[in-house]
């Protein structure tokens, strides 16, 4: 017999799977600054790179990062 919190877990469980998927995936998004052009229109001159894409239109996610940044203390306590 299951009880409702089996099945909390279980859904719990299948997000977390998903979302980690979905990160492995698409691990870059559009850039909010720019739109994903990665150049941003200026009223005088010409358009100059994006400075938070570094002119790419991609950012990495958040979630990106902190594993990265998790990978890298884990690599480095090994030493």
């Amino acid at each position: 017999m299951h009880t409702p919190a089996d099945y909390l877990i279980a859904a719990l469980t299948l997000v977390t799977l998903g979302y980690w998927l979905w990160v492995k995936a698409r691990p870059f998004k559009t850039c909010r600054n720019c739109g994903g052009y990665g150049r941003l229109a200026r009223r005088l001159g010409p358009p100059k790179d994006c400075r938070k894409c570094k002119g790419t239109g991609l950012r990495t996610r958040a979630s990106r990062k902190a594993a990265r940044a998790t990978r890298r203390t884990i690599t480095n306590a090994r030493r």
